[in-house]
């Protein structure tokens, strides 16, 4: 039912992730979820996932 972003390539979620913010990509869940991240909170992310297997 739910994505696995474990193991995801880090530039891959962290762009994802910019496009959900400025609404280049449409999810209203994944919208409310991004709004809110600072650049750094991205990277964060997309690095925690990227290291993930």
């Amino acid at each position: 039912m739910y994505p696995n972003l474990a193991g995801q390539k880090g530039l891959y979620l962290l762009k994802q992730l910019k496009a959900f913010k400025h609404k280049e990509r449409t999810n209203p869940i994944m919208l409310s979820q991004a709004k809110g991240l600072s650049d750094q909170d991205m990277k964060d992310l997309a690095s925690y996932f990227n290291s993930l297997r």
